[in-house]
């Protein structure tokens, strides 16, 4: 019976603003962030402070464990201070902002990712260079600032995400910004998912 619940919860889940397909959890928003933070449980963040405006990003977050990389022909540098607005960065007003995409390349198999940001982004994991999961979803989750988290228990060590907020120097290379970024090595067991799925769904039903 429980088993049969479960799998009930997850099918229904799919209907809510965060998606299960795969082995991943998909949640979206800022309400829900919470989730992917008990979901994970052990995690490594970034907050992108610590460094000029302006600095170029690649290797400086090496030590744990990620390498930072993107196609943009502008690079993939710090932005923030006190003179950018709050709506871009209210955590502490520093970030990562890059034209086009952000990607992290992790040195260990990782099973959960996730970031607050504004606008939409869509993402790709990578386990080498084989795709394991994608993810376009709506066009946001009704919030200009927001929070996007993926977990489960499918390994990758390559994460992309493209912005999708236009920009300079145009729709080709649309500008993609985070506040902050989390990552765990840890596999979410498929309770866990099981119970998000049911959160997620309880949370859906009452707004």
């Amino acid at each position: 019976m429980l088993h049969t619940t479960c799998l009930t919860t997850l099918f229904l889940s799919l209907w809510t603003t965060s998606h299960a397909f795969g082995a991943l959890t998909v949640i979206s928003g800022v309400s829900n962030a919470n989730q992917w933070f008990e979901g994970a449980g052990s995690y490594t963040s970034i907050s992108f402070t610590g460094y000029p405006y302006a600095t170029s990003i690649a290797e400086q977050y090496a030590s744990l464990g990620v390498h930072f990389r993107t196609n943009s022909p502008y690079g993939l540098y710090i932005n923030g201070s006190e003179t950018v607005a709050m709506e871009m960065y209210p955590q502490d007003n520093w970030g990562l902002i890059a034209w086009g995409t952000i990607e992290m390349n992790f040195d260990d198999a990782m099973y959960g990712v996730a970031g607050f940001h504004p606008g939409h982004v869509r993402a790709k994991f990578y386990s080498g260079d084989r795709l394991v999961y994608s993810w376009i979803g709506p066009e946001g989750s009704g919030e200009w600032f927001t929070f996007h988290g993926f977990i489960g228990d499918v390994a990758f060590d390559r994460a992309v995400f493209e912005g999708v907020l236009m920009g300079y120097p145009g729709p080709q290379f649309p500008m993609l910004t985070f506040d902050s970024l989390y990552f765990t090595n840890v596999p979410a067991p498929s309770a866990v998912l099981c119970l998000l799925g049911g959160l997620l769904t309880l949370a859906q039903r009452r707004r």
